[in-house]
């Protein structure tokens, strides 16, 4: 496999919501980040990543990644795996890798705040 701390990590941006929608008129765009591992055999495994490099997953395990057949792009594929990884915080209750949609909840309030 390719050294990680050599792997480019790539963006891409992929339309969530059509802007037709009633919930989003104006539509709905997530922005994705992959790198592609080569192994030795000559596969390419896309890896959905966040901006650092590290790999994407859930809060269950689930991790989004998929080997590259010959007849498929690296933007094909990010963008199939960067809509089930939405879709995924979407039914994870917004939590992925313990992060969620809104503003922090600190608690309640004390003292001068």
């Amino acid at each position: 496999m390719s050294n990680p701390d050599e792997l480019k990590v790539k963006k891409i941006t992929v339309t969530v919501a059509k802007p037709r929608s009633a919930k989003y008129p104006h539509g709905r765009v997530a922005f994705g980040h992959y790198v592609v591992m080569a192994d030795d055999t000559g596969s390419h495994e896309l890896i959905l990543t966040d901006a650092a490099g590290n790999p994407a997953g859930i809060e269950t395990g689930k991790k989004f990644r998929r080997k590259l057949q010959p007849n498929e792009s690296e933007e094909g594929v990010a963008s199939v795996l960067t809509r089930e990884l939405v879709n995924a915080f979407a039914e994870n209750d917004g939590r992925v890798d313990g992060f969620g949609p809104g503003p922090l909840n600190y608690g309640p309030k004390r003292g001068w705040m």
